[in-house]
């Protein structure tokens, strides 16, 4: 029971269900009940219309023993009747504590405050007469936050500052009550007479905040109801400062979501607790502000364990945390807060964060979450926006991620909640989601003439448009990556599935160690099963990100064995892609006019099977080999055969592409001038694409001006492109790099 309307509205169900017994034979029974108890005459009478007041729905308070005894005579077991007798003192000891609400006058010093500057410069500048909520999750400062802002603000303007506690998350107490808080605020304002009335009593604290200069502090609210019952809509110049771990969405207030410290602020206040600890390993300090998220409450509980073990490094400490938290080990004040807000959400609600730790990825957008959850779309922002409320989640765009803290709270609460069942079953579906978004990404980049990278469910996807396809991918990938080797031993089809659709586009970004990685595991996967498809794809895919490595050997290894398996099958595109990579590993060789002559083949090969995508590749790499070969004429005519197809059949990325390698083409033949134009017009379009073609963009810019005799900017292109070739871990850009720098 959570009223004394609802204790009455059961006895008023309880009588309709035992045949509605007329009051004055309750009274006859009630007590019968007590005489047999012992009770005399005068202790066991009760009169029909006290037993018609219990009745009563209206009704403040109650007399619990006698609506026990009147559960008791309508049929209901002994222990219930006295669980109905111990509901009704907790509750009316509630209600009499609700009525109960102090004001404080003035702020205590609420010490230093580390990483607010922001904030408190935005409650700072709030015009006279605003009301600032500042909400967050619990731990994150937001009482100290309000009274630093109270205090800065009353020593500048000469305010005078009333602070009340709402009690809206406090363990032992109820939420206190609103005329109880308007009562106490208007005493402390040295008015003597309070009118009972709700209405008549805020139009009189109305006209006191707007008498004097005043800062009204209202820390811990419950929710948005009972701040709107305490604060009048005119308030004169009384600045009101709210605070709560709920978002309260009240009309005209400014709402200020603490979210943790960055690492420099977290790491700061760790020190103010430990200077010596963290002066001696910065680095180790960051890593333990990053096991606890930044959350205030947590960093200044971590703060007090390292003081109080000197002996242990930083390093022992931030091991500590994150082997705490794999346990969900969590301080018991950090636990509190997070079970109060996990207990006050409904059921709906608690299970959709339970299933959001339970998964393995950082964050997920709208549609996935709709997966994991296996909700519509509405009902998914339903609970989103639920979380969001309660500061449970973190929120970006349409992003939704945990903090760790959070993470670890509630993935523990699932092991006890969820049966491993239901949460595997919430993990396959979100898998399955993405990976048909892989694969629809990957049909939207134009490469379906690649068969070799089509599986059986491939045909019925939707293609994303280009656009949305490569940005899909580009905010995905890691996620796509993180998945397949999460689920490499349960859902191995996954990484089956995401090796193929993630093939094209880990190669033109230059992904290549990603790439030997997710296709290396593919194959030992495809070579436990029986379709000797499947296994020649996936070593195509390996050997193509080994060449690109640099392991011409083991390329080599992974073609021949694909190789047969296709001739036998008939698949011409898997056939043209590896003879493509054949030609690729005679490249990595120095065997240019070798891998030209292969090129060759592909584009004759291409146009066969109407694939203008595989031509134009084929066009731009024999074309790339003759450049090397040092013949620039026999570059040039099929690197502009190549952009002709390109622009006729709007291929975006392979145009930049054939673009930056005429560039290198004109400048051996000696037109830097357009050079400079072409690797100009290719890194402007390679910016849309990937920062691998982006890198070798600044490559060709380079040698164009240094054929210009422009040698600084030479440089600087150069260096731009070293410092991609190095992210990506690219060893051919590297090695133009170096080739170039040299010469």
């Amino acid at each position: 029971m959570r009223s004394i309307e609802e204790v009455v509205a059961f006895l008023v169900a309880t009588r309709e269900a035992a045949g509605s017994p007329s009051y004055a034979e309750l009274a006859r029974r009630v007590a019968a009940l007590r005489a047999a108890r012992g009770a005399d005459g005068f202790e066991a009478r009760v009169s029909r219309s006290t037993v018609y007041d219990a009745f009563d729905r209206g009704r403040r308070r109650l007399d619990g023993p006698l609506v026990a005894d009147l559960a008791r005579a309508l049929g209901v077991p002994d222990d219930e009747a006295d669980a109905l007798l111990a509901a009704i003192g907790r509750l009316q000891g509630s209600e009499e504590a609700a009525r109960v609400a102090s004001v404080v006058v003035g702020v205590p010093d609420p010490g230093p405050l580390v990483g607010r500057a922001p904030e408190l410069a935005a409650i700072g500048d709030a015009p006279d007469g605003a009301v600032v909520v500042v909400s967050g999750l619990g731990g994150m400062g937001k009482s100290h936050l309000a009274q630093a802002a109270a205090a800065r603000r009353a020593a500048a303007s000469g305010a005078e500052v009333l602070q009340v506690d709402l009690r809206g998350n406090d363990p032992d107490l109820p939420p206190a009550a609103p005329g109880a808080v308007q009562t106490s605020l208007l005493r402390a304002l040295g008015r003597g007479a309070v009118p009972a009335e709700a209405d008549e009593r805020t139009q009189v604290l109305a006209a006191a905040l707007a008498e004097r200069a005043v800062i009204v502090l209202l820390d811990d609210a419950a929710d948005g109801e009972q701040v709107r019952a305490i604060v009048p809509d005119h308030r004169g110049s009384a600045l009101v400062i709210v605070t709560a771990r709920r978002r309260l969405d009240l009309d005209d207030a400014r709402e200020l979501v603490l979210e943790p410290l960055d690492e420099d602020a977290a790491v700061e206040l760790i020190a103010a607790q430990a200077p010596a600890a963290i002066a001696g390993d910065p680095l180790a300090a960051r890593a333990l502000v990053e096991a606890v998220s930044g959350i205030p409450l947590a960093l200044t509980l971590t703060a007090a364990r390292v003081a109080a073990r000197p002996e242990w490094t930083l390093h022992d400490h931030a091991r500590q945390v994150v082997d705490r938290m794999a346990q969900a080990r969590l301080d018991e004040p950090l636990s509190a807060v997070l079970s109060s807000a996990y207990t006050a959400l409904p059921e709906a609600e608690q299970r959709a964060l339970r299933l959001l730790a339970a998964q393995p990825l950082g964050d997920l957008a709208t549609p996935a979450l709709a997966a994991l959850w296996d909700r519509d779309p509405a009902t998914t922002d339903e609970l989103r926006t639920g979380l969001d409320r309660a500061h449970l989640v973190a929120v970006r765009a349409d992003r939704v991620g945990l903090h760790d803290v959070v993470r670890a709270f509630a993935h523990d609460r699932g092991l006890d909640a969820d049966p491993h069942s239901a949460r595997t079953a919430a993990i396959d579906r979100l898998a399955d989601h993405l990976v048909e978004q892989a694969w629809s990404a990957h049909v939207g980049l134009h490469v379906a003439g690649e068969s070799c990278l089509y599986g059986a469910r491939e045909a019925d996807v939707v293609p994303l448009a280009e656009d949305d396809a490569r940005a899909w991918l580009s905010t995905h990938a890691e996620q796509l990556l993180t998945m397949a080797a999460s689920l490499e031993g349960d859902r191995p089809d996954v990484v089956l599935e995401l090796s193929g659709a993630l093939t094209s586009w880990l190669n033109a970004t230059g992904r290549h160690q990603d790439g030997r990685w997710l296709h290396g595991h593919a194959v030992a996967i495809a070579s436990r099963g029986d379709d000797p498809v499947v296994l020649a794809r996936a070593r195509l895919a390996l050997g193509h990100s080994l060449a690109r490595l640099g392991d011409a050997e083991a390329a080599a290894e992974q073609f021949e064995a694909a190789r047969p398996v296709f001739q036998r099958t008939g698949e011409t595109g898997a056939e043209r892609v590896l003879l493509s990579l054949l030609a690729f590993g005679e490249y990595q060789a120095g065997r240019y006019d070798r891998a030209a002559a292969w090129f060759d083949e592909v584009v004759l090969a291409a146009r066969a099977g109407a694939s203008p995508y595989e031509e134009t590749i084929a066009l731009g790499n024999a074309g790339d080999c003759w450049r090397a070969a040092g013949r620039p004429d026999e570059a040039a005519i099929r690197i502009h055969e190549a952009l002709l197809i390109a622009d006729r059949e709007d291929l975006g990325m392979v145009r930049a592409a054939n673009l930056i390698n005429l560039s290198q083409v004109l400048v051996q033949l000696e037109r830097p001038e357009e050079a400079l134009e072409r690797a100009e017009a290719g890194l402007e379009a390679a910016r849309a694409f990937s920062e691998f073609l982006v890198g070798h963009a600044h490559l060709a810019r380079a040698g164009a001006l240094l054929a210009l005799g422009r040698s600084a900017e030479g440089a600087q292109a150069l260096d731009q492109a070293a410092a991609i070739a190095e992210r990506l871990g690219d060893p051919q850009l590297a090695a133009e790099v170096a080739a170039l720098t040299a010469s």
